[in-house]
């Protein structure tokens, strides 16, 4: 679908993972749903509350993204050790802003980089057009080296926080939330 549409490859992890029948009972839904009788509802969907569920949601959406061949073994496993790299430097107390910060990197900031490539590519000389998978491998690795966006989004307010300088409810913006 994602390639078919030319739609960026993002996945949410607060339903994209394994064992999706065991932690559904968990989980609130966001949107609007059928309920037993018919009736639409607003429910809310919460992420992993651990970085081991992340990593077996991100288990999920690496064997997606590689059988679609979307992107590459190397960017989803450069994300991977991204993510771990910070939830071993910051910790458990840090997970909500490193949570939101990959939330924010998969859902928007691929984006971004995705529409800047796409302008760089029209302005070429002659113009380039590039596949759907080498677009987002492109802008995967982009976003990865991306050191002032992670810096912004993640460690500049990690620091703050576990320095106590600022309080949580001060760098969690709370457009991402956890299931924990």
């Amino acid at each position: 679908y994602l390639v078919n549409n030319s739609l960026q490859p993002c996945v949410d992890f607060a339903i994209w993972g394994p064992f999706r029948t065991r932690i559904v009972k968990r989980l609130k839904f966001t949107g609007r749903v059928l309920n037993e009788h018919g009736i639409l509802e607003s429910r809310e969907v919460l992420g992993p509350p651990t970085i081991l569920q992340w990593n077996a949601c991100h288990r999920v959406m690496k064997t997606g993204f590689l059988m679609a061949d979307i992107l590459d073994l190397g960017g989803l496993d450069e994300h991977y050790d991204k993510i771990n790299d910070y939830y071993s430097q910051y910790g458990e107390e840090a997970w909500l802003l490193i949570y939101q910060a990959d939330t924010r990197f998969r859902q928007e900031r691929m984006e971004q980089i995705g529409f800047e490539i796409d302008l760089e590519c029209e302005k070429a000389d002659p113009p380039i057009e590039l596949t759907y998978q080498q677009k987002w491998r492109k802008a995967w690795g982009r976003g990865l080296k991306d050191n002032e966006w992670w810096a912004k989004q993640l460690v500049d307010p990690a620091r703050a926080l576990l320095l106590k300088i600022a309080q949580s409810k001060n760098v969690i913006a709370g457009d991402v939330r956890t299931a924990g």
